[in-house]
């Protein structure tokens, strides 16, 4: 395969990836494919907040971000705070997610991020 850095022992690089969802499990059906160099490999969870910002404060959200890190469950990839909410980066996340922790924390705090998208 090509497409990768390799430094330290780990391997890294941005790819394509086609599946479909078992029961909760990414069943690959394609090889990954490199990204082209025409995209920015940059996936939408790492893109910065922008428009409208959320209603967090930094005290809350750095509260809340401790809490979903400690509670286990969905494991959170990445999180941070930007813009007024707590932005979280997940596998995949189908809107359930979001919709959960909205129902928990409120609107326009947590804003939750698939590493996963749908194939356009």
């Amino acid at each position: 395969m090509t497409g990768y850095e390799r430094a330290a022992g780990v391997t890294w690089g941005s790819y394509t990836v086609r599946g479909t969802w078992d029961n909760g499990e990414f069943v690959r059906t394609r090889e990954p494919v490199p990204v082209s160099p025409t995209e920015t490999g940059i996936p939408d969870a790492a893109k910065p907040v922008m428009g409208k910002p959320g209603k967090g404060n930094k005290a809350r959200l750095l509260q809340i971000q401790h809490d979903l890190q400690s509670a286990g469950g969905q494991p959170i990839l990445i999180s941070g705070i930007q813009n007024g909410y707590l932005v979280i980066l997940v596998a995949y996340d189908n809107g359930n997610i979001q919709r959960e922790l909205d129902n928990k924390y409120g609107a326009d705090i947590i804003l939750v991020r698939s590493a996963l998208m749908p194939y356009r």
